[in-house]
């Protein structure tokens, strides 16, 4: 009897285990997954002159969805878990102390919310722009 009852408790411990484990596993693909996609447009960033960045045909901040799994919506297995992903440009950010040359910068942010589980989940991302950064070393602007 107590050897059953010392079993039943490894195999209860172990279900345990391995459900936490994969629980786990699933959080950190999806927060990699919304990582990755903030990345992406943050990336496109630095490909835009400083009148591009501001131009909504350019860099667009309007909201959209994403998906975990993009192949599976053309071929009918679901596409995975919808990301929301919420793209903002804020003009002169206010710095501590203040910053003479702040009307020169812009504040990009990148947001990504999802559903995980009963629990939603968000991750966001920041960068500044500035008018005469690289990329008028890159593109000879």
């Amino acid at each position: 009897m107590v050897a059953v009852t010392v079993v039943a408790m490894v195999v209860v411990s172990l279900y345990t285990a391995f459900a936490a484990g994969f629980a786990n596993v699933k959080w950190a693909r999806e927060d990699l997954r919304a990582t990755q996609i903030m990345l992406k447009r943050l990336e496109t960033v630095r490909l835009y002159t400083w009148t591009q960045i501001q131009d909504n045909t350019y860099f667009p901040t309007n909201s959209y969805t994403e998906y975990y799994d993009p192949a599976g919506l053309t071929n009918g297995s679901g596409g995975g878990v919808p990301y929301a992903v919420a793209i903002s440009r804020t003009p002169n950010p206010s710095f501590s102390p203040s910053a003479s040359y702040s009307s020169n910068m812009l504040l990009v942010t990148a947001r990504v919310t999802w559903i995980s589980g009963k629990a939603q989940r968000k991750r966001e991302i920041t960068c500044y722009v500035a008018r005469y950064g690289i990329q008028n070393y890159i593109l000879n602007n």
